[in-house]
């Protein structure tokens, strides 16, 4: 029997202004509510009183439209109004605030396609379909992760579509009823849509989310966004455009409410494939090499385009990672890293180069021989060389901690590296992964996985430190 106090009732605001004209209103449009919809907003929340009983809460788009439709149910029924901004209509890009003549007239295939009620990838610079879902997946993770009693939802049309169709495990397109007086339930937390947790983060829960259109990864990280996630962001649709090895980032945003602290949401794309542990075969070995070089040059070309002074750089991340832990043995490792003048080499191309230092096996899915990336997140200024340098640690060594196979490795490289570079590099990777595992251990982790990960790092480190260039 379904839960009627976890019920959801999601409306669509009342008749606005820009409806009454004919107005492709979007985003960014504000109109308010016509004389008719005030009335038609008044009548409808004073006669579904009594079915909107239990409702706690009130939750609406903050565009002016539905906020004000929002306004009428809360004086009604008595409870608090919240805005939430991830209910927002849909972007439809160039028709944005277009009367809907003129929309057919400057724009007539992007018209037709907004006309269809389907997904809007077609019409320039719109939401595409799988960002409107991932809001939509967002919403409904939020409310089963966060919240508890019944509420009333009120939004708009595109979004109420999507979100409604989702819920229901329908296609996000079906046609549905968004006219201004239509009401839709929910229940949860049997919505269909299925979170599976996994357990390979360490910082944020990820989840894989399935609907019946397609699969995403929501990552729900205990910190506000800041300058580095918009960085993360612009990077990442930059390497979409140029390589498919990396995922869409369709959803960012950082959080805050209930009894938690801020908190950030983001919501990508799914990427098929599974993941590689222990030894690589030929191939797999071959490919890893061809990505990580692949990524490399992307970066390289990415990173003389970007302007942003606050990207860390190696060494920041060296002293940040020094100045976390209270192991002697291995703050007179970093110790020593920090000293050495072949640090000066980082600094070189502070201004030029982007590394991702986080490239390994959990954030690397092999798909029919293919290799790509997940959860790229950690960029930093450097060499280039410090690209493999960290792959060979984090993906190789911690693996097959021996040398033999890292020459196999370097002789397989597109180009040829200064070794005495790499081995600094490879030091400083190590060092870092090293530090970060211990400090968990000192913070009062008891993970048997953190004990198993640092042990792995001190052992590269003893192997490194055969070599002495």
């Amino acid at each position: 029997m379904k839960d009627k106090k976890k019920r959801i009732y999601v409306i669509r605001h009342a008749e606005s202004e820009g409806n009454r004209m004919g107005i492709v209103q979007g985003q960014r449009a504000h109109y308010p509510l016509s004389a008719h919809g005030r009335h038609q907003a008044a009548t409808l929340a004073k006669v579904r009183r009594i079915e909107f009983n239990k409702v706690n809460k009130i939750v609406s788009s903050p565009l002016a439209r539905a906020k004000e439709t929002a306004r009428f149910y809360a004086q009604a029924l008595g409870v608090p109004l919240i805005t939430e901004p991830l209910m927002i209509e849909v972007n439809p890009g160039v028709l944005e605030n277009l009367p809907s003549k003129d929309a057919c007239r400057f724009f007539p295939e992007s018209y037709y396609h907004w006309l269809q009620r389907g997904d809007l990838d077609a019409i320039p610079h719109a939401e595409t379909g799988d960002q409107l879902q991932a809001r939509a997946i967002a919403v409904l993770y939020e409310y089963t992760q966060r919240t508890a009693g019944s509420q009333l939802w009120v939004t708009h049309a595109g979004f109420l579509r999507s979100l409604i169709n989702t819920a229901n495990k329908r296609p996000r397109s079906t046609p549905l009823d968004v006219s201004h007086d239509a009401v839709h339930r929910l229940y949860s937390p049997s919505f269909g849509v299925k979170f599976e947790q996994q357990t390979l983060a360490k910082k944020s829960s990820v989840f894989i989310v399935h609907t019946c259109d397609r699969s995403y990864v929501l990552k729900d990280t205990p910190r506000a966004l800041g300058e580095c996630d918009d960085l993360q962001h612009k990077i990442l649709t930059a390497l979409r455009m140029r390589t498919d090895r990396v995922p869409r980032l369709l959803l960012s945003q950082t959080r805050q409410g209930g009894d938690r602290e801020t908190y950030n949401l983001k919501v990508f794309e799914y990427t098929q494939g599974v993941h590689v542990f222990g030894p690589l075969n030929n191939n797999n070995a071959q490919e890893l090499i061809n990505a990580t070089y692949e990524l490399s040059e992307h970066l390289l070309a990415i990173g003389k385009s970007l302007t942003e002074t606050f990207i860390p750089t190696l060494y920041d991340y060296l002293v940040e990672s020094f100045m976390s832990i209270s192991s002697s043995d291995l703050q007179s490792y970093g110790k020593a890293l920090l000293a050495t003048s072949e640090l000066k080499i980082a600094s070189v191309y502070k201004d030029m180069a982007i590394v991702n230092f986080d490239i390994h096996r959990a954030n690397l899915l092999w798909d029919n021989g293919r290799l790509r990336f997940i959860d790229l997140e950690t960029f930093v200024r450097a060499d280039p060389l410090f690209q493999l340098g960290s792959m060979l640690v984090a993906s190789v060594l911690l693996e097959e901690p021996n040398f033999s196979l890292i020459n196999r490795y370097l002789n397989a490289w597109p180009k040829i590296v200064d070794r005495s570079k790499l081995w600094f590099y490879m030091k400083a990777r190590a060092f870092i992964g090293a530090a970060y595992f211990q400090c968990r251990l000192e913070q009062g982790s008891t993970q048997p996985e953190d004990t198993e990960i640092l042990s792995r790092y001190l052992k590269v480190i003893e192997l490194l430190k055969e070599r002495n260039n």
